[in-house]
């Protein structure tokens, strides 16, 4: 059923605009009488406001964009993008002294190297001595007639004869090499090393022996052999200096 009309009293019912009543559930059914109702206040989320992150999204995403696409709509067709190098500095371990490839050098003094060429010299007059000894025994037994070469200590001073290094000095290795050249120097007869203390008077000096060179030959027969031997054996010397590298001995 419907609601008296609001019009005013004078105007014609037929020219009132036809209204149907609100529902009976409304407490005012005059429409034009109805308060603005009030605004609803909606709750507010505790958690962060979506729409400013969604719109910062948006404008970083516009940012990003634009960034690409200016350096295209410039020309330039690659992005160039910096590159950070990241350098680390290692230190190294100090090195192994057991592992270095290369160990440190050690310098010998000349002088221990002079030692020891010196023993070694002196054990081979010593072994070579005592090698001939057989052969000085017999020919000391016979008395017989022998060229003796050379009669040195180590450490004497021969003023008429030097060493190979040009020294008047001679030592077990100048003696040595003494014995060497003249056993390899004469083909007729037989050098033999003989220590001055084990025939004879066994003379020294100051406990050192004299080592002796001897030649022995059958052909010695006499002094004037010998002295005959010894010219054709150093045909370059004469008188002293002869004397001094040749010179007839009997037993």
């Amino acid at each position: 059923m419907g609601e008296i009309a609001p019009w005013p009293a004078q105007q014609d019912p037929a020219d009132a605009p036809t209204q149907v009543a609100p529902p009976a559930q409304q407490p005012d059914p005059y429409a034009a009488y109805y308060r603005p109702a009030a605004p609803v206040a909606h709750r507010r989320s505790s958690g962060p406001p979506v729409l400013p992150v969604v719109a910062g999204i948006l404008a970083l995403a516009v940012v990003v964009v634009g960034a690409l696409a200016v350096p295209r709509l410039l020309g330039s067709g690659t992005t160039t993008v910096p590159t950070v190098t990241s350098t680390t500095t290692v230190r190294s371990a100090p090195a192994s002294s057991s592992t270095t490839a290369t160990k440190p050098t050690i310098s010998i003094p000349t002088a221990t190297l002079a030692g020891d060429a010196e023993g070694a010299a002196l054990t081979l007059l010593q072994t070579t001595a005592s090698g001939h000894q057989g052969q000085l025994n017999a020919a000391v037994d016979a008395h017989l007639w022998v060229a003796q070469l050379s009669s040195k200590y180590v450490g004497i001073n021969d003023p008429l004869q030097t060493t190979a290094a040009g020294s008047h000095a001679f030592n077990a290795v100048d003696i040595l090499a003494e014995y060497r050249q003249l056993s390899g120097r004469i083909p007729d007869a037989t050098v033999i090393v003989a220590d001055s203390r084990t025939f004879g008077k066994k003379v020294s000096y100051n406990g050192l022996p004299f080592w002796r060179m001897l030649a022995l030959s059958p052909a010695f027969s006499s002094n004037d052999a010998v002295v005959a031997w010894c010219a054709r054996t150093f045909p370059d010397l004469t008188g002293t200096a002869l004397t001094n590298q040749c010179l007839p001995q009997q037993f």
